[in-house]
């Protein structure tokens, strides 16, 4: 699959993120029986992973601040996090994708530290973190449109 496909699959799966976040706005930062997040956590994490496997690890600048990194990263749970700002969230998934799209053009993402991720695969470059991120995303997308049905 060409990158270029990657990023418009991942800007789809960001768009039905925050149609679920619309959905269940009143509810989206309880806990449901048999989870170990919220829905906006979940939502929160796949906004701070991306921006740490494409941008922190190509030392460039991110375009989430520090502290809902520090509050959504890897590790972290809906009980240890403070409540970000729906709004803010939902622009922020939409403004990020959409920023990756035009950064990935633009050709800034010249280095790249190889990780390995808790999936046991090793990322080597923005291509193939594109592509594992939308795996990754799916997933999440996945625990929130479940969670929805239990709350």
């Amino acid at each position: 699959m060409k990158t270029s496909t990657a990023i418009e699959h991942l800007i789809q799966i960001r768009k039905n993120t925050v149609a679920q976040l619309d959905k269940h706005s009143a509810n989206s930062n309880t806990i449901p029986n048999n989870f170990n997040n919220s829905i906006i956590w979940n939502a929160a994490h796949n906004l701070v992973t991306l921006q740490l496997l494409a941008y922190k690890l190509s030392n460039l600048p991110m375009y989430v601040s520090d502290e809902i990194i520090e509050l959504y990263k890897k590790g972290t749970s809906a009980s240890e996090s403070n409540n970000i700002d729906l709004g803010e969230l939902k622009t922020l998934l939409t403004s990020t994708s959409i920023k990756l799209k035009e950064d990935f053009e633009n050709g800034i993402f010249k280095n790249y530290s190889p990780y390995k991720t808790s999936f046991g695969i090793t990322l080597n470059s923005i291509e193939e973190v594109i592509a594992f991120n939308n795996i990754h995303e799916s997933l999440h997308l996945g625990y929130i449109i479940s969670m929805s049905k239990n709350i």
